[in-house]
C-alpha cells in the first residue's frame, strides 16, 4: 500500500513541474512574457534550441527569465475562434537587457500555413 501511495505522489510531483532553474526569476535576469490580446496568445516553447519548457504537466508557460544577451525563443501562437483554434509555431529573436521586461504578442492567425507575426514590446521593469 505504501509503495502505491509513494508512486502516485511521485507521478503527481513530476506532473506539476516548473521551469528549470536557469529560466526562473533572478536579479541577473529579465522577464520575457508571452501575452494574450483579444483571442490570440503566445506561449513560450523553448529558448536557444533547448528542451521544451513544459510547466504544469504538458502545458507551455508564458514566461521565462533570461540572462542579458540575444536569445532565439521558440513560441506557439494560438488564436481561438468560434469553430476552434489555430495554432502555429515560430521563432523570435530578442536582445535581452537587464532592467527591462519583454512582452511577446501575435496578430490573429488566419491559417496554419501562415507564419505568425510576433511583436516584441520592451518596457522598463519596476
Amino acid at each position: 500500500m505504501n509503495r502505491i501511495l509513494f508512486f502516485l505522489l511521485a507521478v503527481l510531483l513530476t506532473g506539476c513541474s516548473t521551469l528549470p532553474e536557469r529560466y526562473t526569476a533572478s536579479p541577473t535576469r529579465a522577464l520575457v512574457r508571452g501575452i494574450s490580446n483579444g483571442n490570440s496568445s503566445v506561449q513560450i516553447r523553448a529558448v536557444d534550441g533547448g528542451e521544451v519548457l513544459w510547466v504544469r504537466g504538458y502545458h507551455l508557460g508564458d514566461k521565462v527569465w533570461l540572462e542579458p544577451g540575444v536569445h532565439k525563443i521558440s513560441v506557439m501562437c494560438t488564436t481561438r475562434t468560434s469553430w476552434g483554434a489555430e495554432m502555429v509555431g515560430t521563432e523570435v529573436e530578442v536582445d535581452v537587457q537587464l532592467g527591462f521586461t519583454y512582452f511577446l504578442a501575435t496578430d490573429p492567425i488566419q491559417s496554419t500555413s501562415d507564419k505568425p507575426r510576433i511583436t516584441v514590446t520592451k518596457k522598463e521593469a519596476k
